[in-house]
């Protein structure tokens, strides 16, 4: 954002906001140097509304929220910073999800009584933070909504594709008392590899955490969730809503979610995602994972803030709003405007072939756009105890644990225990734009299994590798499993954006973990209460009986426009 004098803003600190049923709320207000009738923005946190970030990275900015708020009230708004219940100074106990709707709508109530209010209200925050600014106005309708990397219950919490999702448990740790845990105090190495997976809470050191409740509901559609998450549904905002994230982001999933609910209402909404991490999407970078994406690939999320509600909150509206959809193409590293966030102009499907040894990255395995003429097996043995890292030395999922985060996969795909499947080199630049979907034959002679699809973008020479897109399904979650015969999958793989230049290759990887972003599975039918762990023989099959594939979102000729 651009300089801006914040030295005159007036602040009030633990103002008492008092709930419906009596408990009482903390928040802190950052008003205009001015007396005057100003917008009000609410945001309400679990991570304590005035922290510091423990370590962050060098040349970010800024580094404790006060801040933020400051420049928006600077910039002419009212900010009304809440601790959620039972975090920080508000009173109350900490329920995930249970109370953000209620609370938040009379939050939203009370500023909006504020005598220097003029009746225009927005909301914004970040991953809770944002889930709670959706619930709130939900149940208060506001005037608009800006929303980073929201939480989403009907993503499935705490799994995806049946998985359970390591990052839960970390989270849970971040929330366990009144301010944020130390992300790095706990041995998250052993923690995460404790067994069993229903008692790591145990091992954690937290035995009041929600973990083994979370646990008992894997199911998505289980009504657990929706009692948990009522009145946090997007669908039910009409407010506009600037909803951001990144391909590496641990949220898109969500916020793809929460897309489709508010685009499907009408009305003007935009989406924006960048080539970044979760950590970068709240701070971007130009090198995310180790790829330098360009200058432009930056962009000041607190003036894409102040430009959004401006632009609606404001008599003169700003004319900078975003796009209706602003993707960053990888690949072909540039922005692009798009009036909606479209289906393919054909879906290109690559088959999986071999002659049986597709294992590691210079084995036989293949894609190719003609369907198998032959039947063919790959084989590979998971072993529990030595599962495929999802990052090089990983710790905990802090940004201050000990291994960088990367797209390079080469340390994945040099195991045996991976089949990467290669395509011919592309001889035209190849966009694929949306979700890739691959339905996998595998089989497994354990009683559960996890099957992890990724998709890579192989450099000329293998001189590079950069991870694009995951997906992952847990066998014991699919009705038709059944132990030893090859079984049906469909696996959606997280969206993208990106382009094959002309000498790249395309990259399906095929293992059984990726771990600790998902528990190791044990091939227990007891998924949650195992602890012995023995190998597991597992395979993919393709041919014309067994069609293992890839199918691709492709876009081939563009019509929109190209943003700078």
């Amino acid at each position: 954002m651009r300089f801006t004098d914040v030295s005159r803003v007036r602040s009030r600190f633990d103002v008492r906001v008092e709930a419906r049923d009596g408990v009482e709320l903390s928040v802190d207000v950052y008003m205009p140097a001015d007396p005057g009738d100003y917008p009000v923005l609410v945001t309400r946190t679990p991570y304590d509304n005035n922290r510091a970030d423990q370590k962050p990275p060098a040349s970010t900015a800024p580094q404790v929220p006060s801040d933020r708020f400051k420049l928006l009230a600077a910039r002419g708004y009212i900010v009304v910073a809440g601790d959620v219940r039972g975090r920080g100074d508000s009173d109350g106990e900490f329920e995930p999800f249970r109370h953000e709707a209620t609370d938040g709508a009379d939050t939203v109530t009370w500023a909006r009584d504020l005598p220097e209010c003029n009746g225009r209200l927005g909301s914004f925050g970040a991953g809770y933070a944002g889930f709670a600014a959706l619930a709130a106005a939900s149940a208060a309708p506001v005037d608009a909504l800006a929303v980073w990397s929201p939480f989403a219950a009907a993503e499935g919490l705490p799994t995806r594709g049946g998985a359970v999702r390591l990052d839960w448990l970390f989270w849970m740790h971040l929330v366990g008392g009144r301010v944020r845990g130390p992300v790095d105090a706990p041995p998250w190495r052993s923690i995460f590899r404790s067994r069993p997976l229903s008692g790591m809470h145990e091992a954690l050191g937290r035995p009041d955490a929600p973990w083994p409740d979370w646990l008992a509901h894997l199911e998505p559609r289980d009504p657990h969730w929706s009692s948990l998450t009522s009145g946090g549904g997007a669908e039910t905002n009409a407010a506009p809503t600037l909803l951001v994230s990144g391909w590496w982001d641990g949220g898109l999933s969500a916020t793809m979610k929460h897309w489709e609910s508010v685009s499907s209402s009408g009305g003007r909404h935009s989406l924006v995602i960048g080539p970044w991490d979760s950590a970068r999407t709240r701070r971007p970078v130009s090198i995310v994972g180790g790829v330098e994406w360009g200058p432009g690939s930056v962009v000041d999320p607190d003036e894409l803030l102040v430009e959004w509600f401006d632009h609606h909150l404001r008599d003169d509206p700003s004319p900078r709003a975003p796009a209706p959809v602003r993707v960053f193409v990888t690949g072909r590293n540039a922005w692009e405007d798009l009036d909606r966030w479209s289906a393919a102009d054909e879906v290109e499907t690559l088959w999986l072939t071999s002659a049986g040894r597709a294992n590691t990255r210079i084995g036989d395995g293949k894609l190719t756009p003609h369907a198998p003429t032959r039947e063919a097996v790959d084989h590979f043995v998971h072993d529990p105890d030595n599962p495929v890292p999802w990052q090089p030395g990983h710790g905990s999922f802090s940004r201050t644990g000990s291994a960088a985060f990367t797209l390079e996969t080469s340390f994945a795909t040099g195991r045996d225990d991976t089949l990467t499947y290669t395509s011919a080199t592309v001889d035209v630049p190849t966009l694929v734009r949306g979700t890739p979907v691959v339905h996998l034959f595998a089989e497994t002679d354990r009683d559960d299994a996890d099957w992890v699809v990724s998709l890579e973008d192989v450099f000329p020479g293998e001189t590079r590798t950069v991870h694009l897109a995951h997906g992952v399904v847990r066998a014991g979650s699919v009705p038709a499993f059944r132990s030893g015969v090859p079984v049906g999958y469909r696996i959606p793989m997280t969206q993208v954006a990106h382009e094959f230049q002309p000498g790249h290759a395309l990259r399906l990887v095929v293992t059984s973990s990726l771990f600790p972003l998902y528990a190791v599975n044990l091939g227990s039918a007891d998924y949650l209460g195992a602890t012995e762990a023995e190998r597991g023989s597992h395979s993919v099959s393709h041919g014309p009986r067994l069609p293992s594939r890839i199918e691709l979102p492709l876009h081939r000729e563009e019509t929109h426009d190209q943003a700078s």
